[in-house]
């Protein structure tokens, strides 16, 4: 079974941008203007949203991307084969032909079709899409069969005048790398597929190469012809967009697993999604391009929104064929490419198209409540209350994540490490199960007619659902609970009674085990209930005739609602409906951890990605006549499963008329 067919299996069983600095003063004015000087409407392209027009006169632009020190523009041009500059209004070649390729090059990567001739040519050939590393290194990947992708590192005048070869094992095949990316840690990211298969069976494939110069195969399948993909914000999820029907696929890239899918969002046979993008708010804009046996004319490629459960909406029609989208990280508009027009356009969302919510969080937080997954970030009030207590809560990437903004602590506060170490809530829940949360009630007609409402519920609780062995007896699970009334009245966890004597019975005999026992109020109780859009809560905190009796039922992962009953001392009752997310700095935080409940963890759930090294298996390297050393990336049964697949295609191009037939190549040195 190939991997894309088990990533949709897996899919369907699970879940039903390079964001960069600030450039220069030009480009900042370029963003806060909307455009470069000069920029003028576009009248003919009409839909949900306004539209200028920043550069004309272009080769095919395609790819986009800014410089991440200057802020410049950069545009891959298919038909010019060049890379320009875009700055003022004005193109600049940047590269075209006359570099230099580092002839060292592994001899695995040349071959009958891949000569060294080939490789190491000083011009480019349709350059599909481009990208920056952190340090100002520029990626260029071609879109022609057996496309190069080219590693551009400036000279002391900054000029890019030679390139690396970026080699990738396995994949002898004639390949074009229709996108690519660079994440700000210097990942790799590139997607395509084989272009001989277009009239046979095609192949594609998304691929990452890590900070160990590892790649790993996130995506690999016939029928597959992956067009684009784009990073969220905060570049911990991935949308891939098949071309042919328009599938988007979002990748949780943390744990290397899918988590939300939607299966069409083009016409088959219609149209092509040429490119996708992610706006801030994480709904997806895919490109469609009418197929040429559809009398693709111009003016007939249109974008449309599409968000988490697939719906669709015109954005922008009227362009003659998109080739690429950039997103603009600081004003949220879209900059996108006409390869036929020869321009660069700026595409400004309407603001009723635009969500409050987090679409791809949204898709993610319902995964991981459905499966019992820790969260990857611990929410703000949950890290604040254990700065409090002496530990440093940190996430999963070290970084704050898509947690939110971090919240300061009080003067003189300081978040001290628990014995020297910071730990993060996976780590944390592992040893500890905890459920906590922030509620704010919703105030409706109903409970604003409420004398003294409760605006607000913060608890945590640790072994949540279990009791505990405490000394010799069992007892509730540790919670801290508090409760905040419109007044600023507060009902919080304390100790009712202390020194108490407990007992227990052994065979007839009652003997005393502490003299100093006590008991909190209020006693929590706790239920979760599994459903497939996330999970129940069910939480209980009982007064004991000391406090109110409390009552929550919260719905957490599509859905991030819950109610509240009061059952006061006296007999009264409240309900109160709930919210538990809210916005800090501008995005969106969840208030509710449900952790340490994995059912066996990550590895036991269908996959990760696979790891195919640097160097493909059979290589060998000679360091003399007598000393040959083997070089092994991956074990022998992904190299016969890959190798595999291979001679299947053949076999089925060859029945259906190709030219390829026999056993695949061996590449070795």
């Amino acid at each position: 079974m190939y991997v894309g067919e088990l990533r949709k299996r897996a899919i369907s069983a699970q879940c039903g941008a390079v964001a960069c600095r600030r450039g220069a003063l030009c480009m900042l004015l370029f963003l806060l203007a909307g455009g470069v000087q000069g920029a003028s409407p576009m009248p003919q392209i009409k839909g949900r949203s306004q539209t200028f027009q920043l550069v004309s006169g272009l080769q095919g632009p395609d790819g986009m991307a800014l410089h991440p020190q200057t802020g410049d523009l950069y545009v891959a041009e298919r038909n010019g084969h060049r890379v320009s500059v875009i700055r003022n209004g004005q193109r600049s070649t940047v590269i075209e032909k006359d570099f230099t390729v580092n002839p060292e090059i592994p001899a695995w990567a040349i071959s009958a079709r891949k000569p060294r001739e080939f490789l190491l040519a000083g011009e480019l050939k349709n350059p599909g899409s481009i990208g920056f590393s952190a340090d100002g290194t520029l990626y260029v990947a071609e879109r022609r069969e057996f496309g190069r992708i080219l590693e551009f590192k400036p000279d002391e005048n900054g000029a890019y005048t030679t390139a690396e070869l970026v080699p990738i094992p396995w994949l002898d095949k004639p390949f074009a790398w229709d996108d690519l990316k660079v994440a700000k840690d210097g990942r790799l990211f590139v997607v395509g597929y084989d272009q001989k298969g277009e009239i046979a069976l095609h192949f594609g494939t998304v691929l990452i190469r890590a900070l160990d110069g590892d790649w790993w195969v996130m995506d690999y399948g016939p029928f597959a012809r992956f067009a684009s993909f784009y990073l969220s914000l905060d570049e911990e999820i991935l949308v891939v967009c098949e071309k042919t029907k328009g599938e988007l696929i979002a990748w949780d890239l943390v744990r290397q697993m899918p988590i939300n899918s939607i299966p069409r969002a083009v016409a088959e046979g219609k149209v092509d999604a040429e490119s996708n993008c992610l706006l801030k708010d994480g709904a997806s804009i895919v490109a469609q391009v009418p197929l040429a046996s559809e009398g693709a004319k111009k003016g007939t490629s249109q974008l449309i929104h599409v968000d988490a459960s697939g719906n669709t909406i015109g954005l922008a029609s009227g362009f003659d064929r998109v080739g690429s989208m950039l997103l603009m990280p600081e004003t949220g508009y879209l900059l996108v490419s006409d390869m036929q027009a020869g321009l660069i356009a700026e595409v400004r969302p309407n603001e009723d198209i635009l969500s409050d919510g987090y679409a791809l969080q949204r898709s993610r937080e319902t995964f991981e409540a459905s499966k019992g997954f820790a969260p990857r970030t611990a929410p703000v009030f949950l890290k604040n209350f254990l700065s409090k207590v002496g530990g440093q809560m940190v996430s999963e990437s070290g970084s704050g994540g898509g947690g939110g903004p971090e919240e300061e602590l009080e003067e003189g506060e300081e978040a001290t490490p628990v014995m020297g170490h910071s730990f993060t809530l996976r780590e944390f829940a592992t040893k500890i199960p905890l459920v906590a949360g922030r509620v704010m009630t919703v105030m409706d007609e109903l409970t604003e007619q409420e004398e003294n409402p409760v605006t607000e519920i913060s608890f945590l609780l640790f072994f949540p659902t279990r009791v505990v062995q405490g000394t010799d007896l069992a007892t509730p699970s540790m919670s801290f609970f508090m409760a905040t009334r419109k007044d600023g009245a507060v009902e919080k966890s304390r100790v009712l009674f202390q020194n108490l004597q407990a007992k227990k019975k052994t065979s007839s005999q009652w003997m005393l085990t502490t003299d100093n026992a006590s008991i909190y109020v209020p006693v929590a109780t706790c239920g979760i209930d599994k459903t497939e859009d996330g999970m129940d809560v069910n939480l209980a905190f009982l007064g004991l005739g000391i406090y109110d009796d409390y009552y929550l039922n919260l719905k957490s992962g599509k859905e991030n609602t819950g109610t509240l009953t009061v059952e006061g001392k006296a007999g009264a009752s409240e309900k109160y409906p709930l919210n538990f997310v809210e916005k800090l700095g501008g995005a969106p935080v969840k208030n509710l951890v449900v952790a340490g409940f994995e059912e066996g963890g990550a590895e036991q759930l269908d996959m990760g990605w696979l790891n195919i090294g640097s160097l493909p298996i059979g290589s060998a390297l000679a360091l003399g006549e007598q000393d040959i050393d083997k070089l092994g990336s991956v074990d022998e049964k992904l190299a016969k499963t890959i190798e595999k697949k291979e001679l299947d295609r053949r076999v089925v191009a060859a029945g259906e008329g190709g030219e390829e037939s026999g056993a695949p190549e061996t590449a070795t040195p």
